[in-house]
């Protein structure tokens, strides 16, 4: 799967670096779906409920 920001592919690795640099500090994360959890938790975004 690849994304579109700005009329450029991104690639999921390159999803997974923006997020990590975005969520920087934060000390919690509200999960909108099933599926933005699983993927947030696959790029060690989210370490425990």
């Amino acid at each position: 799967m690849h994304y579109i920001a700005n009329g450029k592919i991104i690639k999921p690795g390159g999803v997974a670096v923006i997020a990590r640099y975005f969520m920087h500090g934060m000390t919690g994360i509200v999960s909108p779906s099933k599926q933005t959890y699983d993927t947030l938790k696959n790029i060690r975004l989210i370490h425990q409920l």
